[in-house]
């Protein structure tokens, strides 16, 4: 996951993940309560902002923005792990 992104609502940035190695193990045990007990609700509220994209654009119009969602840093680290796996 690069860094420098939004935490979402869980405030754990993707440098903490990176960096600290005793956190894998908290991760490890997480993931594995995760996939008895199923996803967190917390998980499933994702902020969504409008980016206008850009002068040549015509601000009226919806199709001159995207959206850019911040999802909590766990979900995308969890739903990258599944998708690993699928693959």
């Amino acid at each position: 996951m690069p860094n420098n992104r939004s935490p979402g609502n869980s405030w754990v940035p993707v440098e903490l993940l990176k960096a600290n190695s005793g956190f894998h193990q908290v991760l490890a045990t997480f993931f594995t309560r995760l996939a008895e007990k199923g996803m967190p609700s917390a998980w499933r509220t994702m902020r969504v902002t409008s980016i206008f994209k850009g002068k040549a654009a015509d601000p009226a119009c919806p199709d001159s923005y995207r959206g850019i969602i911040a999802a909590n840093t766990l979900y995308k680290l969890y739903s990258r792990i599944i998708q690993a796996r699928l693959s």
